[in-house]
C-alpha cells in the first residue's frame, strides 16, 4: 500500500507543472473568440475611419479585419472587410483595385445570405 501512495505521489509531482501549464492557456475556443472580437473591432475601427474620410488609415485597419476573417474562416467578417477595402479604395479614386475587392466579396456575401451586402 505505501508502495503505491509512494508511485501516486511521485507521479503527481511529475504532473503538477504539466496541468498549471495547461489550466494557463486559454482554450481553443476562448482564443478564438478573442481573435473573432478582435475582428469586429477592427471592422468598427475601419468603418469610423471610413466615415472620418481618413481612407489610408481605413485600408490599414481593413487589411487586419480581414487576415484575422480569414484565419478564422468567417466568410461573414471577410466579405465586410473586403466590401470596405473596396470603399475606400474607390474614394481613393483607385477604381479597379476597389473592384477587384468587391469581386472577392460578392461570392462570400451570397454565401452567407447577406442580401444587403450583395446589393452594395
Amino acid at each position: 500500500m505505501k508502495k503505491i501512495l509512494t508511485s501516486f505521489l511521485a507521479l503527481g509531482i511529475c504532473l503538477t507543472p504539466l496541468t498549471v501549464m495547461l489550466m494557463a492557456q486559454p482554450t481553443w475556443g476562448q482564443a478564438q473568440n478573442s481573435r473573432s472580437q478582435e475582428a469586429e473591432s477592427l471592422l468598427e475601427q475601419g468603418r469610423k475611419l471610413t466615415q472620418q474620410q481618413e481612407h489610408q488609415k481605413a485600408i490599414q485597419i481593413l487589411q487586419q479585419a480581414l487576415t484575422i476573417a480569414r484565419e478564422l474562416k468567417d466568410q461573414k467578417n471577410e466579405a465586410t472587410a473586403l466590401l470596405g477595402l473596396g470603399f475606400n479604395y474607390d474614394a481613393l479614386g483607385e477604381k479597379q483595385k476597389a473592384l477587384e475587392f468587391y469581386n472577392q466579396a460578392l461570392p462570400l456575401l451570397r454565401a452567407v445570405g447577406d442580401r444587403t451586402g450583395v446589393a452594395t
